[in-house]
């Protein structure tokens, strides 16, 4: 299934040299949330708001995003209280 992921980066990332528009952008980080590329997906989030402000996919992509970063943070520096049911590494 990466594999999939990965050539429809590659047709969003051609489709954009041609054109940048929001829709295009938020497929894009949608793509790469799912990827494992969160601080790029929050890239392409951005600039899908930035070319269209109301659209609520690449507001809710970015809302993600920065959930996923978040947790990721805070899964570091408190692992027992953010996965209280993961396995011990002593």
């Amino acid at each position: 299934q990466l594999r999939e992921f990965d050539a429809s980066l590659k047709r969003l990332e051609e489709g954009l040299a041609a054109e940048r528009t929001a829709d295009g952008h938020a497929a894009l980080a949608d793509t790469l949330i799912r990827l494992g590329r969160t601080d790029d997906a929050i890239a392409a989030a951005e600039a899908a708001v930035a070319l269209n402000p109301h659209h609520e996919m690449a507001h809710y992509l970015l809302g993600n995003g920065y959930a996923r970063e978040n947790y990721s943070q805070l899964e570091r520096r408190f692992p027992i209280t953010a996965s209280p049911h993961a396995p011990s590494e002593k």
